[in-house]
């Protein structure tokens, strides 16, 4: 990471009011999204594309706010639509290649970032996510070669070497769109490069640890139901999905926590993805029972750096 129109986010079931079609405002959509209010920007584009089922400058908004709830497969649909629409467009390209890229699929993400570069000679951010491709590329042959019976030490060397320029797995990058209401550009500073998953897990371990541990503060003092341990992992400035209040959440979340007679929270194939020196993502297994009741889910969350402590800002 289509939605919205075209397929809806598990983040919007809990609307239940929209934003008015004609107060569609691009400008605060984006506001929304560099601000990581990437829920009320789904609202605020799903509204338009219910009066404007065609405008692209919405859905290429919304494959956005998709992406930065955690919803890639989401926002990688909608890219591809936008590309066989707007085969020109390389920001379009840009960013279905850095989300492929952050699903693993370097050969995809090759391919799509190349298809950029060709629409915009000159462009800079495309050609440098390429660039990342490559080395990505490059580090998963050696692997391989290892594997098949290369030199360890003269493999090893040169994975190192490579994985010392490639540069931490982004967030989705926040974009714009130009007058004529069709997909334009993200910003370079925004723009999200695309390294290896294993290239972003080895620049970025003490991170990976750091929410490990967090994750597992959260497990167990649900399994314990300790309210005020429970809510400690979470951010002061923790964001509800929909219209909930966080008032009404941590009511919700008492109830949840304290409701069973016994409850067993477990967390396992946490993946964790750097998007800043202050903020991660995290994809993870959550096995849940309490009173003859048993779920296996997979959770998404999207954390920040308090006081040097990692909380959750966002999960769904």
């Amino acid at each position: 990471m289509i939605r919205g129109i075209l397929g809806f986010s598990g983040a919007l079931a809990l609307v239940v009011s929209l934003p008015a079609a004609a107060d569609w405002n691009p400008a605060a959509v984006r506001h929304d999204l560099t601000r990581g209010e990437a829920v009320q920007a789904l609202q605020a584009t799903h509204a338009r594309l219910a009066d404007q089922t065609d405008d692209p400058q919405a859905q290429f908004l919304q494959a956005m706010a998709l992406a930065d709830t955690g919803d890639i497969a989401g926002a990688v649909a909608l890219y591809r639509t936008l590309s066989r629409k707007y085969p020109q467009r390389a920001r379009v390209w840009n960013n279905l290649g850095v989300l492929y890229a952050r699903q693993g699929r370097l050969a995809e993400a090759r391919k799509a970032l190349s298809r950029a570069v060709e629409s915009a000679p000159g462009y800079a951010t495309a050609e440098t996510n390429l660039g990342d491709v490559y080395l990505a590329l490059a580090s998963d042959a050696y692997r391989r070669a290892q594997q098949q019976g290369a030199d360890a030490d003269a493999m090893n060397r040169r994975r190192r070497a490579l994985e010392q320029l490639l540069p931490s797995l982004p967030s989705a990058a926040a974009g714009d769109a130009d007058a004529a209401n069709a997909p334009q550009a993200v910003k370079p500073s925004d723009a999200a490069s695309a390294p290896s998953p294993n290239a972003a897990a080895s620049t970025s371990t003490a991170t990976d640890q750091a929410i490990d541990q967090v994750l597992s503060r959260w497990a167990k003092a649900w399994s314990a139901q300790d309210v005020a341990a429970y809510l400690a992992v979470y951010s002061n400035d923790y964001q509800p999905s929909g219209d909930t209040s966080r008032a009404q959440w941590i009511r919700q979340q008492r109830v949840r926590v304290t409701q069973p007679k016994s409850v067993d929270v477990r967390v396992s194939d946490i993946q964790v993805t750097k998007d800043s020196a202050d903020r991660a993502q995290a994809t993870f297994h959550e096995h849940y029972q309490a009173a003859g009741q048993e779920r296996d889910v997979t959770r998404h969350m999207v954390f920040v750096r308090e006081d040097g402590n990692w909380r959750i800002r966002r999960e769904s």
